[in-house]
């Protein structure tokens, strides 16, 4: 029986442009996230938003595991400092500026109360 290349299964030479299965999926699962991410802040209904939310929650961070493996397998010897790295400046971007240009950008769209 002959194997089938899908859209998930590891690429013929002359399919999908050469781009690996895994990434494929990765591409497939953040995706899936944009509708319920949407659906999440377009949303009146807070259950209906909350139930929408679980989605983009578990999906959000299918990135990291194979981030970390790429990074790892990179570096070979300096493993750890690579890894310690990656999670500096995850956190810095996430935790560090992420607030701040929220608060930012929500200051600029806000319409002046003064008027």
């Amino acid at each position: 029986m002959a194997r089938q290349h899908g859209l998930l299964s590891e690429p013929t030479p002359a399919s999908a442009a050469g781009i690996p299965a895994a990434h494929r999926r990765y591409a497939l699962l953040i995706l899936l996230m944009v509708p319920f991410g949407f659906a999440t802040y377009l949303t009146p209904a807070t259950r209906l938003a909350l139930a929408a939310f679980i989605v983009p929650a578990f999906v959000g961070g299918v990135f990291i595991a194979p981030s970390f493996a790429l990074n790892q397998g990179l570096v070979g010897a300096y493993a750890a400092v690579a890894s310690a790295l990656l999670l500096f400046i995850l956190n810095s971007s996430g935790l560090g500026f992420g607030p701040q240009t929220i608060g930012v950008v929500s200051d600029l769209l806000r319409a002046p109360v003064w008027r």
